[in-house]
């Protein structure tokens, strides 16, 4: 689709919305405006790579509570929130987030959740 020049305000404002209903950017061909399909933006290898270690590294300091939470139960002698099969396969989880760049595809990789990953291990 294209807006020849000169055009009104109405004119534009509808090729406008044309464009932003089809996910088209308006492109200035000297003569007239060309209503092009945008291309997805397709992140690196290097991208890809650090998402994947933020949202892991973010993951790992979400968790880590669990594991400070349990040892200082126990310190305390406390009944512990988590029984100790439930903190070692904590620690587990977190080695399996810190493993995560070691894996063959990365970073082309899926992170599991703690009960995503927990469901793996009866598997």
């Amino acid at each position: 689709m294209r807006l020849n020049k000169p055009y009104t305000n109405k004119e534009y404002a509808d090729f406008a919305s044309y464009c932003n209903n089809n996910k088209c950017e308006i492109v200035d061909r000297g003569e007239y405006f060309e209503a092009v399909v945008s291309e997805p933006y397709i992140p690196t290898d290097e991208e890809k790579a650090a998402i994947i270690r933020r949202k892991r590294d973010a993951w790992i300091d979400c968790i880590k509570w669990r594991i400070e939470r349990y040892k200082s139960q126990q310190e305390l002698g406390i009944k512990t929130s988590d029984n100790a099969v439930t903190y070692t396969q904590i620690l587990r989880y977190m080695q399996y987030l810190r493993d995560i760049p070691a894996q063959e595809n990365f970073p082309n990789v899926e992170l599991l959740t703690f009960e995503q990953w927990q469901e793996t291990l009866s598997d």
